[in-house]
């Protein structure tokens, strides 16, 4: 007999089907995992009983197909984001692209258009525009309107200038639009130089020669398959000694075709930087996750300084630290751990004895595969990444062989994860929240999901290595 995650499962792939064949749009080769959360969003959104109300419903009504190609989008970014990006592209790649006559560039997966716009001020600012032509492309005609419009919320102008001008600027990012009201709109200057076009990576060819290909945070929602396809299609776009620049997050070492690219060489890769206690399950450990926030520094150096050096199962964590280099938040834990500590990679598994730390700005999700997943999908419960997307991910892949920990936390996240993790027979620990540093999150978890143990924090790592032995 099935459960309820399984006919889930079920209900997406005919969700994906109908979608194919009555509206032509393919998300077959898409990562499982965050597509399934973005369907469950949209089943959500629009208001549907279950995934099989939504199939039925996209199967009769046309007008509901451009909301829901939209919402399987992910139209998440922001003027000059990762701005060593960008402060590499104007100093390393535009010097060199600056010998051609013309400068074809292609921003593929443009979603609301930010980057298009940090683009065409970098090759203004490099005195490059005017012999310059951008050529925006995404497949949601929805997410293009906006792109056009030039048009953002003004609450986001600080965030933008602090990267603007991190990623090298040389003026005031204001010099740049127009406010009003509560919006900001970039000046119309600006869009002399770009082409908007909808444009498939699943299923449409080669669209434009290009010198610099930018698709970034693009590749991680799509499977080992997708991601080969999308590769050679940029491959043949490019001129020799052009330069494609990915996610700094984006792993291609599944991808055959990544072979084609290199740091060096044509064509080069700019690789720029609620429930009573039960009975613990008598499956065998596979794997454990941890979460926590406002005073987890000091609440991960008492478990993994506690933790057994030979630990046989991954641990993979997901902290709210607030930094944007999770580098550093690895070298302070492995000081406290016997084990190995490094950030998890797009598309690698989680391997024993290591303690795996979910990247700042990015979701951490477990594919049915085993292999890790990122997404910069909408924050959840205003965080990314979230305890919750973790949790329930991990749920689904490794369901009674899961043990998920939740420790001080100033909100409420990962408590959904955590009940997510008992529906499905994993374990669930709780840090008794009169130890904990903050108790909102413990005490949160406890409330909506119960636990299995409810413990001081010094009693976890140890309780932890007795499972793990068993």
């Amino acid at each position: 007999m099935r459960g309820r995650a399984d006919i889930e499962d079920i209900e997406v792939e005919l969700f994906v089907r109908a979608m194919q064949l009555r509206h032509g749009y393919d998300f077959g080769d898409y990562a499982p995992a965050s597509l399934k959360r973005r369907v469950l969003g949209l089943v959500h959104s629009t208001g549907s009983a279950h995934i099989g109300d939504l199939t039925a419903r996209v199967l009769r009504d046309d007008r509901l197909v451009p909301d829901v190609v939209a919402g399987l989008s992910v139209p998440v970014s922001e003027m000059f984001r990762d701005p060593s990006v960008f402060r590499a592209l104007r100093d390393e790649v535009l010097p060199m692209l600056a010998s051609y006559p013309v400068i074809n560039i292609w921003q593929a997966g443009c979603a609301y258009g930010q980057e298009v716009y940090s683009l065409a001020i970098l090759l203004e600012e490099a005195g490059l525009y005017e012999r310059a032509q951008i050529y925006a492309t995404d497949f949601s005609d929805a997410a293009l309107a906006r792109a056009q419009e030039g048009i953002f919320p003004a609450r986001d102008a600080r965030t933008y200038s602090e990267n603007y001008l991190a990623a090298g600027g040389r003026r005031s990012l204001a010099d740049y639009y127009h406010a009003r009201y509560d919006f900001m709109k970039f000046d119309e200057r600006l869009k002399t130089r770009m082409t908007f076009a909808n444009h498939n990576l699943v299923c449409d060819g080669v669209f434009c020669e290009a010198h610099l290909i930018l698709c970034r945070n693009v590749l991680i929602y799509f499977n080992d398959a997708l991601q080969d396809r999308v590769l050679r299609l940029f491959r043949d776009s490019l001129v020799r000694g052009g330069f494609l620049c990915l996610g700094s997050r984006e792993n291609l070492e599944m991808a055959a075709s990544a072979r084609d690219y290199a740091r060096a060489g044509q064509p080069a890769r700019a690789d720029l930087p609620a429930g009573g206690a039960r009975p613990m399950s008598a499956r065998p450990v596979q794997a454990i996750v941890v979460g926590t926030s406002a005073g987890g520094l000091r609440a991960l150096h008492v478990l993994l300084h506690g933790l057994d050096h030979a630990l046989p199962v991954p641990m993979v964590i997901v902290s709210h630290t607030g930094s944007s280099d999770m580098g550093i938040f690895c070298e302070l834990l492995t000081h406290y751990s016997r084990l190995p500590v490094e950030e998890a990679r797009e598309r690698a598994r989680p391997r024993p004895g290591v303690i795996h730390v979910a990247p700042s700005g990015y979701h951490l999700l477990v594919e049915r595969s085993g292999r890790f997943a990122l997404s910069i999908d909408a924050k959840v419960g205003f965080s990314r990444p979230s305890i919750d997307v973790l949790f329930e991910s991990a749920a689904e892949t490794w369901g009674s062989g899961l043990v998920a920990v939740v420790l001080t936390g100033a909100n409420h996240d990962g408590a959904a994860g955590l009940r997510r993790v008992r529906e499905r027979g994993g374990v669930a620990i709780v840090q008794d929240p009169a130890t904990a540093e903050a108790s909102a999150m413990p005490e949160g978890a406890l409330e909506l999901a119960g636990a299995d143990h409810c413990l001081p924090l010094e009693a976890i790592a140890p309780l932890l290595n007795r499972m793990c032995q068993a």
